[in-house]
């Protein structure tokens, strides 16, 4: 079975997210796509998110109606910093070796990549797979990563999708409710009616919209 894994706080998800997966699941050909919410990401320790069983419960929400995606609190009821070798050492060992993992990554995560713990062993345990906007150069991502070793550059660069992508990001998300601002089209309806009834991103809470 072909798994896609597609990690993030998602703070909230977005419809970002959901074109991301959907898009590379259609050109990798995946049996699936699975959504992990980080429990506490590497890179994001400073900044305060919403608990995690709010985010896993969103998670949940919009991928209602898709079967090819499912969702897993893996990270979440590991708790601490959330490495994603440790996610696919794991992954691995409950779900045995009839299972090959694909780890979607945006473009913009490239330069992170050497600041990746035990990154070798990631790249042994799954396939990369880089989804990045229509036209985005793989020059400009291999001038990026030059502190990759050559195999792991081969590695990280041997799949690379142009994903149907939109300009949403879940600061901008939060920004605009917490305003009082329309997030209309930017995240599915019903993670909107689940943050307003609980009044997450400093929006007071209300009852469930209609839906759209």
């Amino acid at each position: 079975m072909k798994i896609g894994i597609l990690g993030g706080t998602f703070d909230p998800i977005h419809v970002g997210h959901l074109l991301i997966a959907e898009t590379v699941r259609d050109a990798m050909a995946l049996d699936t796509v699975l959504f992990i919410p980080a429990a506490t990401p590497p890179h994001k320790r400073a900044r305060v998110v919403a608990d995690a069983e709010h985010r896993l419960e969103m998670v949940r929400l919009a991928i209602e109606g898709n079967p090819a995606f499912e969702v897993s609190d893996v990270e979440l009821q590991r708790g601490g910093v959330s490495y994603s070798v440790e996610t696919l050492e794991r992954l691995k060992a409950t779900m045995g070796p009839e299972a090959a993992f694909f780890f979607i990554i945006g473009a913009d995560t490239v330069p992170e990549l050497t600041t990746w713990k035990n990154l070798d062993t990631l790249l042994e345990l799954c396939t990369i797979v880089v989804a990045a906007r229509p036209g985005f150069r793989m020059e400009d991502l291999l001038s990026e990563a030059l502190g990759l070793t050559p195999e792991a550059r081969d590695r990280v660069f041997r799949h690379f999708v142009d994903a149907v992508r939109v300009d949403v990001a879940s600061t901008e998300v939060r920004a605009r409710l917490a305003e009082g601002k329309s997030v209309r089209y930017m995240i599915p309806q019903n993670v909107e009616n689940y943050i307003r009834a609980k009044g997450l991103y400093g929006t007071k809470k209300s009852a469930p919209a209609p839906e759209r």
